[in-house]
């Protein structure tokens, strides 16, 4: 076994007092298939303007951009300049994640 696997192995002995913490770029979120920052925050809107709107639960994969873009544009927090779409991630999440229980089934 190499140096490197033994040393991971240490660190992550289940009898530890501490525990390691990883930091991970969002490369690491991609691959796994975890959407970035600016796909979240269409998906958010997509789901609020289903539930707003329709009643619908989560997202319903019929409703087009030309839905749902308009009633996220038309919020008074979100940050219209398209190079920034991505900084509107918090204040989805914080508007249109709401209740708790709605934001609970949409992660």
């Amino acid at each position: 076994m190499s140096d490197i696997v033994k040393n991971l192995a240490y660190l992550f002995r289940t009898n530890s007092k501490t525990r390691p913490v990883l930091l991970l770029g969002a490369g690491a979120s991609f691959r796994s298939g975890i959407p970035l920052a600016e796909d979240a925050v269409r998906r958010i809107a997509q789901s609020a303007y289903a539930r707003d709107k329709f009643g619908l639960n989560l997202t319903d994969s019929r409703l087009m951009l030309s839905d749902w873009l308009p009633y996220l544009q038309s919020q008074p927090w979100f940050i219209q300049d398209p190079d920034r779409f991505a900084e509107n991630f918090s204040l989805a999440v914080e508007h249109f994640l709401t209740p708790r229980e709605f934001r609970r089934d949409f992660f």
